[in-house]
């Protein structure tokens, strides 16, 4: 019924946007649930329950979605598909808001699908970014093959602790490339 008028998916994203807007409060308390169902229930959360909703919603209604996330600066959201992924926090198509807006430094983002696909997306979200290329060699320096490369940057609360903010898998050529935030 929500999206029954919706003649577009900017339109349904809209629809989508006020019903959530009506139906919850931004504000948790100790449980913090991830099923739809649940949040939908407690009529609350924070931006986690609001990407589960977020998603739902979508998904539900035949949209295209997945979850970004920020890990090492302590945000997530949405995008959904119209052509191209579209930035979804409330707010439509501004990727560039935590960087100008909120005054975040990035350090990486990453797309989750639904059916566990990771996709690096931090040039989308990244004013200035950078390409980190590791090269991985065994001790006869010849190229691992799938060799792990994790990223760490400073913790957002605790900047004495190091937070993975991504990570990598190296090819058949021992390397690896991936975008990070250039702070």
């Amino acid at each position: 019924d929500l999206l029954a008028n919706a003649g577009n998916i900017r339109e349904a994203i809209s629809a989508c946007n006020s019903w959530m807007s009506g139906s919850m409060s931004f504000t948790s308390d100790n449980e913090r649930p991830v099923q739809p169902v649940r949040i939908y229930r407690k009529h609350m959360g924070r931006c986690g329950e609001y990407q589960d909703m977020r998603n739902a919603i979508a998904r539900a209604g035949l949209i295209p979605s997945t979850c970004a996330l920020n890990s090492a600066e302590d945000h997530v959201w949405n995008e959904f598909w119209d052509g191209r992924w579209i930035h979804w926090d409330g707010a439509v198509d501004n990727p560039l808001m935590y960087e100008n807006g909120w005054g975040k430094t990035i350090s990486s983002v990453w797309d989750t699908r639904g059916d566990g696909h990771i996709v690096q997306v931090t040039p989308r979200y990244s004013e200035g970014y950078c390409n980190f290329t590791a090269l991985v060699l065994d001790p006869g320096d010849d190229p691992v093959d799938g060799a792990l490369v994790r990223i760490a940057t400073e913790n957002y609360y605790n900047p004495d602790m190091l937070t993975t903010t991504t990570w990598g898998t190296t090819d058949h050529t021992g390397t690896v490339t991936i975008p990070l935030g250039d702070g």
